[in-house]
């Protein structure tokens, strides 16, 4: 018995599975289409020739195999000309069809994922309770392009002398978030309400007044 060639038209090679030989056996495995065409059916001349005739502003995609704006492409400091080898709507296409034929890989990158921005967080969180320093009162103040100060709260609260401005008691030195008595910055003027983020219009507190004058359980009649 003769030995079968590929069903694809123009291909002569030997029947691997499927009625295809082994490459676009692979292709079917790999993409879900025997006929799929990219970078691995791109040849290295090809794609030398395509460069150099590119029109201004465009380059070739191996994918789907036209000119395309260079702005449809992602950048890729590895490559000669520091964009990805297809555009973006190809490379967002086949990683849609990677995550749908490895939905335990995805399910594993996300939870890991998930881990490292929380390590992240907590250590940014821990290096601004280290050094006092509040960023989302400045933060909130800077998008409405109010005024505002960088300062830290131990220096506020060395300022007032580690009292709290609104019950008038110590505030522990030791205590940090989340103690209900470790300490917070005020702002006399709630920032919500059109208050800067200065230093004459902040005070040390502990966190449990701080949070009881922002529910209205507090009323705040001094001023610096």
């Amino acid at each position: 018995m003769a030995d079968r060639t590929c069903s694809i038209n123009g291909c002569e090679k030997k029947v691997f599975g499927h009625g295809w030989c082994n490459t676009h056996y692979c292709r079917w495995r790999r993409h879900g289409d025997p006929n799929w065409v990219g970078r691995t059916t791109t040849s290295k001349q090809e794609l030398a020739a395509r460069a150099a005739a590119a029109p201004d502003g465009q380059k070739w995609c191996s994918t789907c195999r036209v000119y395309r704006s260079r702005e449809e492409f992602h950048r890729n400091a590895a490559a000669g000309d520091g964009l990805t080898f297809e555009c973006k709507s190809c490379g967002a296409a086949r990683s849609s069809v990677w995550k749908r034929r490895n939905p335990a890989k995805v399910a594993t990158w996300r939870s890991d994922n998930a881990d490292r921005v929380r390590q992240y967080q907590k250590k940014s969180r821990d290096r601004r309770q280290a050094e006092g320093r509040s960023y989302p009162s400045n933060r909130r103040v800077r998008l409405r392009q109010g005024v505002w100060e960088t300062f830290t709260r131990i220096e506020i609260a060395d300022r007032d002398l580690w009292r709290c401005g609104i019950c008038g008691n110590r505030i522990g030195r030791t205590l940090v978030w989340p103690h209900p008595r470790s300490l917070s910055i005020d702002h006399i003027v709630p920032v919500v309400h059109g208050g800067e983020h200065l230093r004459s219009n902040v005070q040390a507190s502990h966190l449990v007044c701080n949070l009881r004058k922002r529910d209205g359980g507090t009323d705040q009649l001094r001023l610096l």
